[in-house]
């Protein structure tokens, strides 16, 4: 049902002769007219307006339903709050953190994304060949990540300094929580130590 609405006229001293006084109207009659449209609106509001909107507000759990799916958390963080509360979602974020040189996020379903970044100090581009300086082959670097990993679905590995162009990883692999990577990074100007980038995402 819709709201009554104000329909009573407002606009009572528009309406007045130019010279009341002179039609008859005396000083009482006068007053009551500019007070009459505030009194107007004020009863239209405490007896009509929030009358009805108590009414439809006064409703009993029948009205809109039972409460037995709502859901409570004890989280502490709006992310893991969220996601607690969200139970029906076929997977959703259950800890973010970081650890070392790792940051990293566990879903629900076991599935975990990392990522981090480390500088190899040993490793320089200083090996030159038609105009391309490279870095000599790295040998086996190992990388302790956070936690093990059950599976992996992805490994990416990328060099990040700012005047390097690429990096070709000849080998990368992870047992239980060690990354292992063999590669050879390049540029076309010479460059200093190599800072490599991971992104790794797996079972746990």
């Amino acid at each position: 049902m819709a709201l009554t609405k104000l329909t009573a006229a407002v606009n009572n001293i528009q309406e007045l002769e130019d010279n009341p006084n002179i039609s008859g109207m005396d000083a009482s009659t006068l007053k009551a007219q500019f007070d009459k449209a505030g009194t107007d609106i004020k009863n239209y509001i405490n007896n009509t307006l929030t009358e009805e909107l108590d009414t439809k507000l006064d409703t009993t759990s029948s009205d809109i339903g039972t409460l037995t799916n709502l859901e409570t958390t004890t989280k502490t963080d709006v992310v893991s709050a969220i996601n607690e509360v969200n139970g029906k979602a076929a997977d959703y974020i259950t800890e973010i953190g970081t650890n070392g040189v790792w940051k990293w996020r566990k879903w629900n379903s076991g599935r975990v994304e990392m990522t981090g970044w480390n500088q190899f100090t040993g490793i320089k581009l200083d090996r030159a060949s038609n105009g391309t300086y490279y870095s000599d082959n790295t040998g086996y670097k190992d990388l302790s990540l956070p936690f093990s990993l059950s599976s992996v679905d992805y490994i990416g590995v990328r060099e990040t300094n700012s005047r390097s162009s690429g990096i070709y990883v000849y080998y990368a692999r992870i047992s239980g929580s060690t990354l292992t990577t063999e590669f050879r990074a390049f540029a076309p100007v010479e460059s200093g130590p190599c800072g490599v980038m991971y992104q790794i995402i797996g079972t746990i």
